[in-house]
């Protein structure tokens, strides 16, 4: 009887440590699976989980006379936008919705769609567009003072400016919002000038929210062109 007990405590053990190696056996196979045949695949799906990537507008070129002096020139503007869902409470919101009302110049029909758009349940909502680096300075400013970087961001784009108003704007023509000549020179000189879009890689956290440093730029320089008299 003590024998039979010790043959079948053998065989358990046995069976069971059969069992543990086959569970290994099919965990190393998983792992093996995962890092040979789909660790380029899986590590590229990480990578774009962690990464945001935005595109930036390329500064379109500029348009000389044929003694340098500047015709069409672009500089470099900005675009505000808030992260409603990083807003933690309603003093938060109406510091900031009166604070960005303040410097956008907002008047009360602006001011009361801010404050709607600061409710919306996303984690995106543009509230200014091409707006002045003076402005912009301030604006991050007052983002850093009270630790709201996490709500206000600002993107980089550019605005076109005519030094001499509307003289030879006949012959200049004009660019539309997405920085496509529409008319004259700015058209006819359009894939030249408007150049090559380029792009920067921002680390995101687990709910898309960018973090603080943006790691990566890159911007094509654009062509610039030079009226000849004939």
């Amino acid at each position: 009887m003590k024998t039979n007990f010790k043959q079948d405590m053998k065989k358990r053990i046995l069976i069971l440590f059969a069992v543990v190696i086959f569970l290994f056996g099919i965990d190393a196979f998983r792992i093996l699976y995962l890092q040979v045949v789909r660790g380029d695949e899986l590590s590229a799906k990480a990578e774009s989980q962690q990464l945001l990537d935005t595109e930036v507008s390329a500064m379109r070129g500029t348009i000389y006379d044929d003694s340098g002096n500047i015709l069409a020139q672009s500089a470099t503007v900005w675009n505000i936008f808030i992260d409603p869902l990083n807003i933690k409470n309603e003093k938060d919101r109406t510091l900031i919705v009166d604070t960005l009302s303040k410097y956008l110049g907002f008047n009360a029909e602006e001011k009361k769609e801010l404050l709607e758009k600061s409710k919306k349940e996303n984690h995106y909502s543009v509230v200014g567009e091409k707006i002045e680096n003076s402005v912009k300075e301030k604006i991050a400013k007052f983002s850093a003072d009270n630790k709201f970087s996490n709500v206000i961001g600002m993107e980089q784009t550019t605005r076109r400016y005519y030094p001499y108003g509307d003289f030879a704007s006949s012959v200049l023509g004009f660019v539309g919002d997405d920085n496509q000549g529409l008319s004259g020179i700015e058209s006819y000189y359009d894939e030249e000038l408007k150049g090559t879009n380029g792009r920067i890689i921002t680390v995101k956290d687990s709910k898309g929210n960018k973090l603080p440093t943006d790691y990566e730029t890159s911007l094509t320089r654009p062509f610039s062109i030079t009226l000849k008299r004939i």
